[in-house]
């Protein structure tokens, strides 16, 4: 017997003792925690084990984080929460280490290097009956995105060039004009619909004013009224300073009612000319011209990759603001603010998700729109010829839509 059981003086019967065999043939009786080999291991769930016989005694309900740490994977000190269980986890089987590179082992024997493990067919057995696979079965299937070494330069310019020379021989059917027309109607009414811009115009209908407040005479009477019922009352008489400052006060009153008046009416104004079909449909119009010219400039046919009409319209719209005219001094864009005002700016709170979307692509568009006016000049005379042709009909609609969006 083990010394911890023959030397020892008799204790109580205790519920927890087990006696267990070990393996040089002795018993040990183990109480639990009150085993003298009971150990805490340094593992993570740092639980109570004998160090004789390997049995579990107990579990560490104790956390090991400090009061600032707000983690969810403590363990619970109630004993409710732990009656009935086996052990403090989940009971799971550990993955036998030794047969794992056992079975590694035989397997890497009878793999060939060349054969293909990512093949999805079946080997074809040769004449003699074995299991070799045939030299087109050993090609590797290959998926997800090529490699930066596998892409052929020339054959995606070629197939860059190819889209743009497509894109410039049908801008002139009927059909796609159409289908950009009503596209570009679609980003512009988008874009003026939001009624918040860079004079942060409320969506809301302006505050009524009394009209009386417009007229010098009546805010002027009302002021000698109220002084001399002020000096009546307090039995002063009327003093012609006073008088002079009432004057001067009723004229500054009166010209900011004035002013106020005048930006609501000019308010009311704009936001029917924003929603006006006529205004749409020449911003539509314009945008699909200026398009139609670029799209045969050196910058669209060599450099401008994909197709960016909704980007190059937001553009045209944004470009309101200031305006865009050509070197030798053709206006294609005109300078309307009062439709400028009306577009989204960044962090609008009353613009929608579609237009917060085209006011961030409009900077690649008034940047396409800038390189391929850049690039007029170094294309050859009959292409320069073409383009400034089809710019003119630009201009002509532009300066439509300017007299058209002109407030008077």
């Amino acid at each position: 017997m083990d010394s911890d059981v023959s030397d020892d003086e008799p204790d109580e019967p205790d519920a927890f003792s087990q006696v267990c065999r070990l393996e040089d043939g002795t018993f040990h009786v183990c109480k639990g925690m009150k085993c003298p080999h009971v150990m805490q291991s340094t593992d993570l769930e740092r639980h109570y084990v004998c160090t004789l016989t390997g049995l579990l005694v107990a579990g560490c309900m104790e956390s090991r984080h400090d009061a600032s740490w707000t983690g969810r994977s403590c363990g619970s000190a109630d004993p409710d929460m732990a009656s009935g269980t086996v052990k403090i986890r989940n009971w799971k089987t550990k993955r036998d280490a030794f047969n794992d590179s056992v079975r590694a082992y035989t397997m890497s024997a009878s793999i060939s290097i060349d054969e293909s493990t990512s093949c999805s067919k079946p080997h074809d057995a040769d004449d003699d009956g074995n299991g070799v696979s045939k030299p087109e079965d050993a090609a590797l299937s290959k998926r997800g995105a090529p490699c930066i070494c596998d892409i052929d330069e020339e054959a995606v310019a070629t197939q860059k060039l190819n889209k743009a020379h497509k894109r410039a021989n049908v801008i002139e059917r009927s059909e796609v004009r159409s289908r950009l027309a009503g596209d570009a109607s679609q980003v512009v009414r988008r874009l003026l619909t939001t009624l918040e811009g860079v004079t942060a115009i409320s969506s809301q209908p302006p505050a009524a004013s009394d009209p009386r407040f417009e007229n010098y005479d009546f805010v002027f009477s009302v002021g000698m009224r109220r002084y001399i019922a002020r000096c009546r009352q307090k039995r002063e008489s009327v003093q012609l300073s006073e008088i002079h400052d009432i004057c001067i006060s009723s004229n500054t009153f009166v010209k900011q009612k004035r002013k106020d008046a005048e930006k609501r009416a000019r308010a009311v104004k704009v936001k029917k000319l924003a929603t006006d079909g006529r205004t749409i449909d020449l911003c539509a119009s314009l945008i699909v011209s200026i398009w139609s010219a670029v799209c045969i400039t050196s910058h669209f046919m060599h450099h401008q990759s994909g197709d960016s009409f909704k980007p190059f319209a937001s553009g045209i719209m944004y470009a309101l603001k200031r305006g865009l005219w050509l070197p030798n001094g053709v206006m294609i864009v005109p300078q309307l603010e009062d439709l400028s005002d009306q577009l989204p700016v960044l962090r609008s709170l009353v613009a929608s998700a579609a237009a917060k979307q085209l006011q961030a692509s409009s900077h690649k568009g008034l940047c396409a729109l800038h390189k391929a006016i850049t690039s007029i000049d170094q294309m050859e005379p009959n292409a320069r010829a073409s383009v400034e042709r089809r710019l003119s009909i630009s201009s002509s609609i532009a300066r439509d839509l300017k007299r058209h969006a002109t407030i008077q």
